[in-house]
């Protein structure tokens, strides 16, 4: 379904500022009508989603998760786009990966601190385990 916002929408974790467009999936119900919950799309246009502007083009997708840890989304970024998360510069294809607003893993090629690398993933104690080019 093709939305365009009249106004600004934040539920389920997706956070979108007024006038914008986004192509988007809702989460089916036991009758089949739609619930009203988003659970995957595309972004037409630079939108606010887990904390992070994402630019157009960029796909996202629900995964689920509990109140405690907020509502998992992994984004694909393709290949054409290179953005800021976190203090890395991801430049190229890759996976993200957000529990709320919180990074838990990115699979694609990325620069922190002047090093490259290929993957990052937040361990479950919350340390941090990042793979080197």
């Amino acid at each position: 379904m093709e939305c365009y916002l009249a106004r600004p929408y934040d539920r389920d974790g997706c956070r979108l500022a007024a006038e914008r467009s986004i192509r988007v999936l809702y989460k089916k119900g036991i009758n089949g009508e739609g619930q009203g919950v988003v659970v995957g799309g595309t972004l037409r246009e630079d939108c606010v989603l887990s904390g992070v502007t994402w630019p157009g083009g960029v796909s996202f997708e629900q995964l689920g998760g509990a109140a405690e840890t907020g509502t998992r989304f992994r984004y694909e970024v393709p290949g054409t786009v290179a953005l800021h998360v976190d203090d890395m510069l991801i430049q190229g294809p890759s996976t993200l990966e957000f529990a709320g607003d919180k990074l838990r893993s990115l699979h694609g090629h990325y620069t922190w601190r002047g090093k490259q690398y290929r993957s990052y993933q937040m361990g479950p104690g919350g340390q941090i385990e990042r793979d080197r080019e």
